[in-house]
Order: C-alpha cells, then sequence, then structure tokens
C-alpha cells in the first residue's frame, strides 16, 4: 500500500518484524511526502519518499517514486541484491526528470527517497538525498544513509583538504542543499545512488528507522536513541517520538516540516 495522507498511523506485522509507519503534514500548506510498504511472511518493503517543496511538483514526484519502487516488487523483483533495489529509483528519476504537463513544460519536480527491504533477517536500502534511514541496537545507534546535500560535501572537502576552514564557513549556510535527488535526471551512475552492496544481518530486537528530514530537524540522534531505549512497544515508541517533537517544536518555536516515520522492530 503507499499514502500521502495526513495524521496516517498504520500497524503491521510478519514472522519477522513489527512495523509502524505515520505521516504528519505540520505547519506546510499540502503533505508532500508519501510512504508505501509491502509485507508478506518473511519479506518487508517500505519506502519513504520527501518531495521537495523548493519544487513545483514535490508531490507527484514523491508519489512516482514509491509506486515505482513497491511496483518493481509486484513485478517480481525480490530486492534482494543492490542492483535490484537501484533500478526502480533510476526509472523514477527518469520519468520525473522527463515529465511535461499539458503546456510542454518540464514539471519542475523532485524528491528525496529512503528503502529497505528485510527479507530472512536480511537488510538492504537505498536512498537519494536526505531521507534517512537508521540502525538501534542494545543503546547504541548508526545512520546506514548518507545524507547527499552540501553539508556532506563541505564535510568531505575539508577533510580531504580540499578546502580550508574559511572556505567551509563561508559555505555552511547552503548546506541542507541537496546535491542529489530523484527527478535530476543524472542517477544512472551509482555514484549518485546509496546504497549497500551486502545484506545487513539483523538480529532479535533491533530498530530500524526510515524518516524524512522533518524528523531529525527537529529530534536529535542522541534524543531518538534514548527513546528507543525506553519505550520497548512499536506502537508507544512511535507516538513517543511524535509528542517529543511536538513538544520540542512547540517550546523552541520550530516550524514543523512535512514528516514522515517508519520504525520497524525486529522479533
Amino acid at each position: 500500500m503507499w499514502s500521502q495522507k495526513d495524521n496516517d498511523i498504520i500497524r503491521d506485522t510478519n514472522a519477522e518484524i513489527e512495523i509502524v509507519i505515520y505521516s504528519v503534514m505540520g505547519d506546510r500548506d499540502e503533505q508532500q511526502d508519501t510512504f508505501g510498504y509491502l509485507i508478506e511472511d518473511h519479506k518487508c518493503l517500505c519506502v519513504v519518499s520527501d518531495g521537495m517543496g523548493g519544487l513545483d511538483n514535490g508531490r507527484k514526484a514523491s508519489e512516482c517514486t514509491v509506486k515505482e519502487l513497491l511496483g518493481a516488487y509486484v513485478q517480481g523483483g525480490t530486492f534482494s541484491n543492490e542492483e535490484e533495489m537501484i533500478e526502480p529509483v533510476r526509472r523514477a528519476d527518469d520519468r520525473i526528470f522527463h515529465e511535461r504537463d499539458q503546456n510542454g513544460n518540464s514539471l519542475n519536480a523532485g524528491c528525496t527517497v529512503v528503502g529497505v527491504m528485510i527479507r530472512n533477517y536480511l537488510l538492504n536500502w537505498v536512498s537519494i538525498g536526505d531521507s534517512r534511514a537508521y540502525l538501534f541496537r542494545d543503546g547504541k545507534y548508526v545512520q546506514l544513509t548518507k545524507d547527499q546535500n552540501y553539508k556532506t560535501y563541505l564535510d568531505e572537502s575539508l577533510r580531504a583538504g580540499a578546502i580550508s576552514e574559511e572556505e567551509y564557513q563561508a559555505g555552511a549556510s547552503q548546506q541542507e542543499a541537496l546535491i542529489n535527488y530523484v527527478g535530476m535526471g543524472m542517477i544512472r551512475d551509482t555514484e549518485f545512488i546509496d546504497s549497500n552492496k551486502e545484506s545487513l544481518q539483523l538480529q532479535s530486537g533491533d530498530v530500524v528507522l526510515l524518516m524524512s528530514d522533518g524528523v531529525y530537524k527537529i529530534l536529535s540522534d542522541e534524543e531518538m536513541n534514548r527513546i528507543i531505549g525506553n519505550v520497548p512497544d512499536i506502537v508507544n515508541l512511535a507516538q513517543t517520538l511524535e509528542m517529543k517533537m511536538v513538544s520540542k517544536a512547540k517550546t523552541y518555536q520550530m516550524g514543523r516540516d512535512n514528516t514522515t516515520l517508519a520504525v520497524i522492530k525486529v522479533k
């Protein structure tokens, strides 16, 4: 299934995992996030896509991307290797880039995407842009995906000695700008795609989070890790994370972006 509805809260389960997904519009005029998932006995595909608000058709782009990934699986894809995860994203990128309106003009559309496939306790992911996937295990956590934004470029350039500290600071105001997104028409090359070449082995108790940037721009990694460690029930966990975002946004007068979060707990 896929959805763009505001305040959606969905729960499902199979032999290996439990999953809860929710989505809120926040302070935006339109919900441009789209999420989708498919679940079978020992398989679960979950996708979160964030339409780019700075472009004209972010909602359409995120919907297209989620449908491409879900459709590829329905049509027989196993998503058991890197290439099978990547190819539907390439198709979405090509479709969005070449789509035209009734006047023949470019749609000027784009989105980010993060998707995971879990089968037989093995996880594969694919990501474009700055939507994220995390793994939380035994009180520790790791961000699985790599943000494809200007901050990452600046950080890597500074570490490599390619830019000075002064040049780094001069570019800091643009650090959230994406350097890669679905709809650019440039992601045939795998260098533009973040994915894992070898499947990640999961274990009982692991928690995997997928999210649009509306989550981590309010909650820090440490805040998420602390809540996950204290709230074992997956529904309560999702609700607690949302309540923390509401409270923190109100306390610090932070605007709420479109927010979509998928919480997956391994049995």
